[in-house]
């Protein structure tokens, strides 16, 4: 009995475990897409724009209906910290597994 219960618990496994990479292989696909326009934001966000945008927005110069959100002080830089962060965790991951590998 204690092997059928084995088989299944690793069956269980397998199953989510294959589910989650391929939601993973479709979420780096995905970016891969975005990637560029993910790179124009970035220029935007630092290089100036963002700030006088932002500062019309705060005169009052931006139509208060336009949605807006990227003029938020926080949430771009927040998303963009966000990625920083993932990045560092996809480090550490594949280096975990490499270094398992040799």
């Amino acid at each position: 009995m204690e092997q059928i219960k084995r088989i299944q618990r690793m069956e269980e496994i397998f199953d989510r475990a294959e589910s989650t990479i391929t939601d993973l292989q479709k979420a780096v696909d995905a970016y891969q897409k975005i990637k560029t326009e993910i790179d124009e934001l970035e220029e935007y966000y630092y290089n100036g724009l963002w700030r006088k945008d932002f500062e019309d927005d705060n005169s009052g110069k931006i139509p208060t209906e336009l949605k807006r959100g990227v003029l938020s002080e926080d949430e771009v830089w927040n998303m963009f910290e966000d990625r920083a962060e993932l990045f560092c965790q996809m480090r550490e991951m594949a280096k975990e597994k490499c270094d398992t590998e040799k």
